[in-house]
C-alpha cells in the first residue's frame, strides 16, 4: 500500500514537472542556460551542447518530481511574473499591445498552438528594434532603427510586404485564428 501511494506521489511529481506549472518553469530555465547568441558573444561564453542541456532537464524535472509538494508555489509564482496578462477592467484596449510590452520574448496564442519568438522592444547606444504587427495579414515583425534614419526610411519600414500598415499601438491578434487572447512572457529586456 505505500509503494502504490510513493508510486502516485512520484507520478503526480512527473507530471507537475513536465507538462504541469513546473513544465514551464524548467524549460525557461533551460532557454535560459541555453542563452542567445546574443548574450553568449556578451558574456564570452559558448553555447552549451544540447545533451549537457539534456541532462540538465532531466535531473531539473527529476529533483522536482521529488520535492514537488515544496517547490509547486515557486513555480507557480514563477510563472505569474514572467506572463503578461492584461488588465480586465480595461475594457477599451483589452489584449496585449506591443507599446506596454518591453523585452525580447514569446508571444503565445491561448485558443491555438500558435508561437513565436518576438522583439517587443529593445534598445543599444544608437540603435533600437521595435516589434510590429501587419493590420493586413497579422504577421509579426520587428524593424531595427538607428539614430540617423531619415522620416522617409522610417515610413518604409511601417509598411509590410503585403502593403499592409505596421502597427505597435493596435491590440495584437494571432496570425492563424485571428483570435486577440494572447499572453507574452518574456526572456530579456535592454
Amino acid at each position: 500500500m505505500i509503494e502504490i501511494g510513493l508510486l502516485l506521489y512520484w507520478i503526480a511529481g512527473l507530471l507537475l514537472g513536465t507538462v504541469g506549472p513546473a513544465g514551464r518553469s524548467i524549460q525557461r530555465e533551460v532557454d535560459d542556460a541555453r542563452g542567445t547568441p546574443f548574450s553568449n558573444e556578451i558574456m564570452g561564453r559558448q553555447t552549451p551542447s544540447e545533451t549537457k542541456l539534456l541532462f540538465f532537464k532531466l535531473a531539473v524535472t527529476l529533483g522536482f518530481s521529488l520535492l514537488w509538494p515544496f517547490l509547486l508555489r515557486g513555480a507557480l509564482k514563477s510563472n505569474k511574473e514572467h506572463e503578461y496578462i492584461p488588465d480586465p477592467e480595461d475594457s477599451e484596449n483589452q489584449g496585449l499591445k506591443f507599446q506596454y510590452m518591453g523585452g525580447h520574448g514569446t508571444i503565445s496564442c491561448n485558443d491555438c498552438d500558435f508561437q513565436q519568438s518576438q522583439t517587443s522592444f529593445i534598445h543599444g547606444i544608437s540603435t533600437s528594434r521595435s516589434g510590429y504587427q501587419c493590420q493586413a495579414c497579422g504577421k509579426l515583425t520587428s524593424n531595427t532603427r538607428n539614430q540617423n534614419d531619415t522620416q522617409e526610411t522610417k515610413r518604409a519600414a511601417l509598411v509590410c510586404e503585403c502593403g499592409g500598415e505596421l502597427s505597435r499601438d493596435q491590440v495584437l491578434f494571432c496570425p492563424d485564428c485571428k483570435s486577440t487572447n494572447l499572453s507574452y512572457s518574456m526572456e530579456y529586456i535592454t
